[in-house]
């Protein structure tokens, strides 16, 4: 299995303790009697920073099916 977070934007805010990252996660995998799938989705996390370290508080993805 892989799996890979690129961020398309990134936010901090003006206080600097709290951030959010935003863009596309992709998983990849090997089905049974199929070659490797990769499956691609968005994600959004907002970060905390505590004690000058960054923490994840949220984090939500989805994935992007293909139209049917």
């Amino acid at each position: 299995m892989s799996l890979t977070f690129e961020p398309e934007r990134i936010d901090i805010a003006d206080s600097g303790e709290i951030a959010t990252d935003m863009g596309v996660v992709k998983l990849g995998h090997t089905v049974p009697s199929v070659e490797k799938r990769v499956e691609i989705a968005k994600h959004l996390v907002v970060w905390l920073r505590e004690k000058n370290k960054w923490k994840v508080l949220y984090d939500c993805w989805n994935y992007q099916w293909p139209a049917r």
